[in-house]
């Protein structure tokens, strides 16, 4: 039985809850872990061709951090929305290939129809979800990996990189072992309680702003994404733009006065480069940077090689979840209002 007691997280509720390091301990051990392991072990081989990476919005944006992991792999990558996926029929889907399927509260139509889909044309599908009970979960045949909560999810994620990693012997030494990733919940609380005053200066910002472009390079490409297309334009009816560090300074960055307000995430992975010339474009030329550079933090227990993955896993949940509960309080627009979803066909 799975050990996940506590409550399992809901729709508007985006993080931190009390039972967070439980929960990222569970994301990376005991059930959770078994059941990658032996999906590894059984579907990953010489055979295996490509990877894909399937879900819809925010579980296919919080693939960000994993997607980069895995560019350490021989085997190529290739996330990609699930009605897509099923729209497209990609050449390579077929026993050659593994499916990675996200979907939070497992009720994503789109994805439970990318899933049969796959297992239609002989692709192995793990389903990484919150419980089993649901839709996309009967899709998968019940292959599930849990988690409860962005945080662990996140951890989840990482772990999952890793065994696939392992399995063709090309773990990076930058990348955590699922050991040293279920120690991480108490620093992903430390770094609210850090940031915390920080955080609700930017969302004031954000929420005064009449637009914001939210940038991340790397693995936190994900998180930029998640926090402007989830928390702020679902959840908050607030214009905001995501942008690849680069692909800013490729056409965004002309839309940049000195009244518009930019959120750059700023981690210490292979991009940082890149990130830091996005933020200090924005420091030059709009009143209104809102850098937050995970160099600032201090990562307890984290070794000096594992704090580039571990800075985006931070941002990817905790930081934008945390961030996005501060822009709830400027606003006062509950996280879990919609105008549309789950209110109408479409």
């Amino acid at each position: 039985m799975h050990t996940l007691a506590r409550k399992i997280q809901g729709r508007g509720v985006v993080g931190m809850q009390d039972g967070m390091e439980l929960d990222v301990v569970d994301a990376a051990s005991g059930r959770s872990l078994q059941t990658v392991q032996q999906f590894v072990g059984d579907h990953l081989g010489p055979q295996t061709s490509v990877i894909y990476l399937v879900g819809c919005g925010g579980s296919l944006y919080m693939f960000g951090a994993m997607a980069f992991l895995l560019e350490a792999s021989p085997i190529p990558v290739i996330a990609v929305n699930s009605a897509e996926f099923v729209a497209r029929h990609p050449a390579g889907l077929g026993p050659q290939a593994l499916v990675i399927a996200s979907s939070t509260h497992g009720t994503t139509h789109e994805t439970a129809e990318a899933i049969t889909f796959a297992r239609e044309h002989g692709a192995p599908v793990l389903l990484v979800c919150q419980n089993d009970d649901n839709e996309c979960a009967r899709a998968a045949g019940g292959v599930v990996a849990h988690h409860n909560g962005v945080e662990a999810k996140q951890v989840l994620l990482a772990a999952i990189a890793h065994e696939i990693l392992s399995a063709q012997q090309a773990v990076p030494s930058w990348l955590p072992s699922p050991d040293v990733l279920r120690a991480l919940g108490p620093v992903f609380r430390e770094t609210n309680a850090v940031w915390d005053d920080q955080l609700t200066r930017i969302a004031a910002e954000i929420a005064d702003a009449g637009h914001v472009f939210v940038v991340g390079s790397g693995p936190n490409e994900g998180a930029a994404e998640t926090f402007a297309a989830c928390y702020l334009m679902e959840m908050q009816n607030l214009i905001a733009v995501p942008s690849g560090g680069n692909d800013f300074l490729h056409g965004t960055h002309e839309m940049v006065e000195e009244s518009t307000a930019v959120v750059v995430l700023v981690g210490e992975d292979h991009s940082r480069p890149i990130a830091e010339r996005a933020a200090t474009f924005t420091r030059t030329y709009s009143q209104h940077a809102l850098v937050l550079d995970s160099t600032e933090l201090p990562m307890d227990g984290v070794a000096p090689e594992h704090r580039g993955v571990v800075s985006a896993l931070l941002f990817a949940s905790s930081v934008i979840a945390r961030l996005a509960q501060h822009v709830e309080a400027a606003t006062e627009r509950p996280l879990i209002s919609r105008k549309y979803m789950w209110k109408v066909d479409y």
